[in-house]
């Protein structure tokens, strides 16, 4: 009985070191078949890769670098067009602003209108200081002119009232014609302009240092037999500032329009000049 016993038992235990033995075996057998697919896949993609050429490699490598070249020399150009930019900006600020400063030289040397007496049509004494502090337009003519002097004092007129908004300008006629046109004349004559004009006439002396003052030139030609004659002078019509200083000079040509731009544009960037003195040598 015991023998029969063992003898099944090894039997049993046989048996199950067979199956145990197969079951490993498969298992290893799946394993190593899975470690043989994967050295083979290997081996395809080495084999694969092998096959690629060199101008393809080289070509899945150009690609990104050209793109950063490309990219890159981009950036360097638009940083050279940047700079070159920026070197004329400044160029541009550096010639507003030595424009500035000549346009300030400019203004602060003007030529200053001097000392010189007159007489108003009221018959007073007017000295150049009680024209101070007003902007001035200032016209020199006479009372017989045929033409040219009407024809300048609408334009005066006019101008004094385009700019009317923004300053208020003082329009001045000054006789070059002193022996004709006494103060009751020039008053009538400018009447028929403006009521705010101020005329001034004085004697011979008088009205020589004020054409100075203003650099005029004005001749009498001989006279015809009714006694008529006409008078050669400048025909210009001067913008004095506050201070005294001759800003600018308008011929009988020139628009309207023009004229006030200038006007206003000196308007707009006075600065009075600290350095005026109530006389100048030159002039007394």
């Amino acid at each position: 009985m015991d023998a029969v016993l063992r003898c099944r038992r090894r039997e049993i235990s046989l048996t199950l070191s067979r199956r145990f033995s197969r079951f490993n075996l498969r298992a290893n057998s799946g394993k190593n078949l899975v470690r043989l697919i994967e050295k083979q896949n290997a081996s395809l993609v080495i084999v694969q890769r092998r096959k690629i050429s060199a101008w393809e490699r080289g070509k899945a490598v150009w690609k990104p670098s050209v793109a950063c070249f490309v990219t890159g020399l981009a950036g360097l150009v638009g940083y050279y067009f940047y700079l070159v930019k920026q070197k004329e900006w400044e160029k541009q600020e550096k010639e507003k602003i030595k424009e500035a400063k000549k346009v300030e030289l400019d203004e602060k040397y003007k030529p200053r209108m001097g000392f010189f007496q007159a007489i108003d049509t009221e018959g007073r004494t007017v000295t150049d200081r009680q024209l101070r502090n007003k902007w001035l337009l200032v016209y020199f003519g006479f009372t017989n002119c045929p033409d040219i002097c009407p024809e300048v004092l609408e334009n005066l007129s006019d101008t004094v009232d385009n700019c009317s908004s923004v300053v208020k300008l003082q329009p001045v006629f000054i006789t070059v014609d002193a022996y004709r046109d006494t103060p009751e004349k020039i008053d009538k004559y400018l009447k028929d302009f403006r009521s705010d004009f101020i005329g001034l006439t004085g004697s011979s002396e008088q009205m020589s240092k004020l054409f100075g003052t203003f650099g005029v030139y004005a001749r009498s030609n001989p006279a015809d037999d009714d006694g008529d004659y006409i008078v050669d002078h400048t025909i210009i019509t001067y913008l004095v500032s506050p201070d005294g200083r001759i800003m600018e000079m308008f011929t009988r040509y020139q628009e309207l329009d023009k004229v006030k731009e200038l006007i206003l544009n000196h308007f707009n960037n006075y600065k009075p000049d600290s350095d005026d003195k109530p006389y100048s040598a030159k002039f007394r």
